[in-house]
C-alpha cells in the first residue's frame, strides 16, 4: 500500500481474510520480539557462549537495542511507501542475515555489527504489523485486533527466554542464533504470502493529516499522544528496570520472590493489554480509557511512595504486603495501555501515514524505556519515595494531556 493509495479495510469488517492478516502480523511480532527482547533476557547464556565479560556483553546488547531504536521510525515511513508486506518481509530477511552473521566467530566487532543488523531488521515489524492489522479491521473490531497483536510482544519475549537458552544444548552459535535465522526466514516467507492490501474504503475516526500533514490540530494531537505514551513509559521503565531492586533492598523480599512478582505483573499486564482492545472498541473515546489508566498509575505510585517511607518493612507486615501488592498491580497497569495508544496513533494519522505515526511513537517510547531505568535506579539510591513520586507525576501529566472530549481518540 503506497502513500497515494487509500487506507484500506474499513469496508471489509466482515471479511474473514482479516484474521489471516492478523495471524501473520502476530507471528511476525512474536519472532521479532524473540530477537530484540528474547536475546537480552538470556544474557548469562550469551556471556558464556560468546565468551564476553560484563562490559562487552552490555555493549553487544546495546548494539542490538541501538539498531532497533534507530530503525523504528525509518521503517515506519517505508511502510507508507512500500506497504506492510514488503517492509516486514525485507526486514525479517535482514534480521535473518544479522543472526546468521552472529553464528560465525569472526571477532567482536563483527558480532556487534551482526546484532545491530538483527535489531534493524526486527524493527521493521512493530509499525508494519500494526498498520496491516488496523487496515483490515473496522473501528469496532480494531481495538480487539490490536490487543491480540500487542500480546505477541510478551509472548515472543517469553518464548525467547524459554527456548533460546536450551537450543542445541545451550550453545549460542549452533543453537540460539540458528533458531532465530530459521524463524526469521520462515516469517519473511509467511508475510510475503499472507499479508496483502484489502479493498479500499473510508477510515472513520481518522484526522487524516496528523503526521506531516497540513492540519495544525492534527499535528498537535499527534505530538500530544507521543508525549502521553512517553510519560506512561516511565512507569513501565520503573517496573522493568528498578522495581526489582526496590523489592529486594527496601521491602526485604528475596530475589526469587521479586522476580516472581515482576513476572506475574507481566502476565497480568499482557492479559490487560488484550482486554483493553475490546473495551476501547466500546467506549465513545479511546482517550478517556487512557486517561483512566494514567490516573490509576498516578494514584498507585503515590500509595507506593507512602509505603516506601517505612524504614523497616518486616516480613508479613501490612506495609510490606502493600508495597508488594502495589508493584504487582502497577506493573500490570504499566504495560496495559500500549494497545490503546497504538490504535489511536494510526487512527489519528489516517491514510498513508499510519506507518510513520506508529514508527514515531515506538521510537519515542523505545528511547524513554532505554534511558529511564538508569536514571530511576540512580534516584532510587537516594530516595525510593522520590522515584515513585516522579512516576506519579508522569502519570498525572499523561492524564492531564488526555483531556476527555479532545479530538484524538474519538469517532468523527
Amino acid at each position: 500500500m503506497s502513500a497515494t493509495e487509500p487506507f484500506v479495510g474499513q469496508v471489509v469488517g466482515a471479511h474473514p481474510y482479516r484474521w489471516v492478516v492478523l495471524a501473520a502480523g502476530f507471528t511476525a511480532q512474536v519472532v521479532s520480539s524473540a530477537v530484540f527482547q528474547g536475546l537480552p533476557s538470556i544474557a548469562p547464556t550469551l556471556s558464556a557462549g560468546l565468551d564476553l565479560d560484563a562490559a562487552r556483553l552490555g555493549l553487544a546488547i546495546g548494539a542490538l537495542n541501538l539498531g532497533l531504536t534507530a530503525a523504528l521510525w525509518p521503517w515506519g515511513r517505508l511502510v507508507d511507501r512500500w506497504g506492510e508486506r514488503s517492509v516486514m518481509s525485507a526486514g525479517m530477511a535482514l534480521c535473518a542475515v544479522g543472526c546468521a552473521m552472529a553464528i560465525v566467530d569472526a571477532g567482536y566487532v563483527t558480532l556487534l555489527v551482526s546484532l545491530a543488523l538483527a535489531g534493524v531488521g526486527a524493527a521493521s515489524v512493530p509499525a508494519a504489523s500494526g498498520s496491516a492489522v488496523l487496515a483490515w479491521f473496522p473501528r469496532r473490531g480494531r481495538g480487539l485486533a490490536m490487543g491480540i497483536r500487542q500480546t505477541a510482544m510478551p509472548v515472543g519475549a517469553a518464548l525467547g527466554a524459554f527456548v533460546l537458552p536450551h537450543a542445541a544444548g545451550g550453545d549460542v552459535r549452533s543453537g540460539a542464533f540458528p533458531v532465530l535465522v530459521v524463524a526469521s526466514t520462515v516469517v519473511a516467507g509467511i508475510v510475503l504470502v499472507a499479508v496483502r492490501p484489502g479493498p479500499p474504503g473510508p477510515f472513520p475516526g481518522a484526522v487524516g493529516s496528523a503526521v506531516d500533514g497540513d492540519d495544525a490540530q492534527g499535528r498537535s494531537d499527534s505530538r500530544r499522544l507521543v508525549l502521553v505514551a512517553c510519560l506512561l513509559t516511565v512507569s513501565q521503565a520503573l517496573v522493568l528496570g528498578a522495581a526489582g531492586l526496590f523489592l529486594v533492598d527496601q521491602v526485604g523480599v528475596s530475589a526469587g520472590l521479586a522476580a516472581s512478582v515482576l513476572g506475574a505483573a507481566q502476565l497480568v499486564g499482557a492479559a490487560l493489554r488484550l482486554l483493553s482492545g475490546p473495551v476501547a472498541d466500546r467506549v465513545a473515546s479511546r482517550l478517556s480509557l487512557l486517561r483512566i489508566v494514567s490516573l490509576a498509575l498516578a494514584v498507585g505510585w503515590v500509595v507506593t511512595a507512602a509505603s516506601a517511607t517505612v524504614e523497616a518493612l518486616a516480613p508479613g507486615t501490612a506495609a510490606q504486603v502493600a508495597a508488594v501488592g502495589c508493584i504487582l498491580v502497577l506493573g500490570a497497569l504499566s504495560v496495559s495501555w500500549n494497545t490503546v495508544t497504538t490504535t489511536i496513533a494510526a487512527e489519528l494519522a489516517g491514510p498513508g501515514r499510519a506507518g510513520r505515526a506508529l514508527g514515531r511513537q515506538y521510537t519515542a517510547t523505545g528511547l524513554t524505556v532505554t534511558a529511564a531505568p538508569a536514571l530511576l535506579i540512580a534516584l532510587g539510591s537516594v530516595s525510593w519515595p522520590l522515584v515513585f513520586l516522579v512516576a506519579a507525576g508522569s502519570g498525572s501529566g499523561a492524564a492531564r494531556l488526555c483531556r476527555v472530549g479532545a479530538e484524538v481518540g474519538n469517532d468523527r
